[in-house]
């Protein structure tokens, strides 16, 4: 039987002989529609997942999610279902365990009209989600796929969770991701790494918010001292969380939607303002919510209202500790020899890497692609990127397995 050594060159060849396929397969799985709230694209993106995963020897295991609680444009809490999760399970009895995950949801629902891909040049792919995160997804797929073809990582084992939900936050997954981090070693995820290749290490917290006003309606030229107008006390409380964003104190807020009103000749009796909120540290991600808090309670008081808050963080802030650094010195090691060294870089942007350290278990969560544009229609991949990416996992994985390097 050939050296560890032997089969990790063969498997290195083996993905660099696919790299055909493996952009084709990029293109065919981005004009897949599979937005977060599009159930019927995300089933037709999993049911693609499993049958190109089994082609591989790679079973995907439908797990069910909870339903998920959002607040409708009436004000109203509604509960809908997403699709399951997808989880691929490899020697789970081993001692030393490795879970790795990314996302097969993007932000371009059905409606979108950016479904196609377009080549730029020879190597940029420009497309929706090609880079968040369906190359992500390409890369762990070939990874593992070359780590069980030849045989590299028999000592350890690994779990991979696909999941449908991460551009709203994981609000389904969440509890999938707790259930796991405990019984892994660490966390390996396929989220695009920045434009000019530099990793991503700390991550700020980011938090969904809905604020819902209701007043009383009436009509505005017969009888409008009757009515409270729930759109003007929106507008209040919007402008008072707008003066907590504080960038030099690294928290940000984002107003992003605002619903309500109706016939002009009627006061509005309901209003709707949603943002997002990143802040840097823990600190500062209470303060925000007791501050936010403060700004309901008050309004709250105001005669003929009711003001209700909805949402939270789902994300925690992402800090570096030693445990960390070790998987980052591993993705250092992994590195072709010719390739440039690794940049660190803090990033606003948040990830299920977040929630993963907040349960305990440390990560790197920027091992897809390179890439950018990310939400918007210019978003693009670096093609000639995803073969060394993933060869990179499979050094990394092999090491592991092996008990060498800097995870030993």
């Amino acid at each position: 039987m050939n050296s560890s050594a032997d089969r990790l060159n063969d498997a290195c060849r083996w993905l660099e002989s696919q790299k055909s396929v493996i952009t084709q397969q990029l293109v065919q799985w981005a004009e897949i529609a599979s937005g977060s709230h599009d159930t019927e694209g995300l089933q037709q993106m999993a049911d693609r997942l499993r049958s190109d995963w089994q082609q591989h020897g790679l079973i995907l295991q439908p797990t069910s999610l909870p339903s998920i609680e959002e607040i409708d444009s009436h004000g109203d809490i509604l509960c809908w279902k997403t699709v399951d999760a997808l989880v691929a399970r490899q020697r789970p009895e081993a001692a030393r365990r490795v879970l790795l995950a990314i996302h097969f949801d993007t932000v371009y629902e059905r409606e979108s009209s950016f479904r196609q891909c377009q080549w730029l040049d020879a190597d940029r792919l420009r497309g929706p989600g090609v880079v968040d995160a369906k190359g992500g997804l390409l890369v762990m797929m070939w990874a593992l796929a070359a780590i069980e073809k030849f045989d590299l990582a028999a000592e350890i084992g690994w779990t991979a969770i696909l999941n449908p939900d991460e551009e709203i936050g994981s609000p389904a997954s969440a509890a999938l991701f707790q259930q796991q981090a405990g019984q892994h070693d660490f966390g390996l995820l396929f989220e695009p790494c920045l434009p000019d290749g530099a990793m991503v290490s700390q991550r700020k917290g980011s938090g969904n918010f809905t604020i819902v006003v209701r007043g009383r309606s009436a009509h505005s030229g017969r009888d409008p001292e009757n009515g409270r107008n729930a759109i003007v006390l929106l507008s209040q409380v919007i402008g008072e969380v707008d003066r907590l964003n504080d960038p030099q104190a690294g928290t940000t807020v984002n107003v992003g939607r605002i619903e309500g009103g109706g016939p002009l000749n009627r006061v509005p009796d309901l209003a709707i303002g949603r943002l997002n909120v990143r802040v840097s540290d823990a600190s500062a991600l209470a303060d925000f919510e007791n501050r936010l808090g403060q700004i309901v309670v008050q309004a709250n008081q105001r005669e003929g209202f009711e003001v209700r808050l909805h949402g939270g963080f789902h994300a925690p802030p992402k800090s570096v500790d030693d445990r960390t650094r070790k998987i980052q010195l591993a993705v250092e090691a992994s590195l072709d020899t010719a390739a440039a060294a690794i940049r660190w870089q803090s990033t606003g942007g948040a990830c299920d890497g977040s929630k993963l350290a907040f349960y305990g278990l440390p990560n790197v969560d920027t091992l897809g692609p390179r890439g950018g544009n990310l939400h918007n229609p210019e978003e693009w991949v670096d093609t000639a990127s995803l073969v060394p990416k993933a060869t990179s996992i499979v050094r990394l994985m092999t090491d592991y397995s092996r008990g060498v390097g800097p995870l030993a």
